[in-house]
């Protein structure tokens, strides 16, 4: 009887050790297959470009895939109003601060643009030399993320 309770004892713990061990710690990195940016730019002869990004990457690898850009001028004088594009992206980092990360937008008719991205998620246009492109107060022009962080680590705690 001694043996029995032993070994069914031993057979528990055993069940036990294993059953923890062979649980995986795995953790699942989404993709954000969709980003999406908002905000008004400052114009030189109107009070403003009314800015509309899309940036969107393959569901699978996470790779670039293709964007749109819908631009509307506040109050410009005559001319065109509405400026829309499309066409691919690709992620560039600085040669000498690898955190310095920008977004090189080629559509598919006009001349690529850059956009910086900001420690803060925010993207701000740049001009030819890469620069960022400011307002008439000297702040950075931004576009603001309109797409939720849907990530576990931005859930908020019960």
């Amino acid at each position: 009887m001694k043996a029995l309770i032993l070994i069914s004892t031993m057979m528990t713990v055993l069940l036990w050790v294993t059953g923890c061990a062979s649980t995986p710690s795995s953790q699942v990195h989404a993709i954000k297959v969709a980003e999406r940016f908002e905000g008004t730019l400052p114009c030189p002869d109107c009070h403003g470009v009314v800015t509309d990004l899309v940036i969107r990457r393959d569901p699978v690898t996470g790779a670039p895939d293709n964007f749109y850009l819908h631009e509307v001028r506040i109050d410009a004088p005559g001319g065109q109003r509405v400026n829309t594009i499309w066409g691919r992206w690709r992620l560039e980092h600085d040669l000498f601060d690898e955190e310095n990360q920008r977004y090189r937008l080629a559509p598919e008719i006009g001349a690529p643009r850059l956009m910086l991205i900001r420690a803060d998620g925010t993207l701000q246009p740049a001009d030819n030399e890469g620069r960022g492109v400011t307002n008439d107060e000297g702040e950075p022009a931004l576009l603001k993320p309109m797409t939720p962080d849907l990530s576990i680590a931005a859930m908020p705690s019960s």
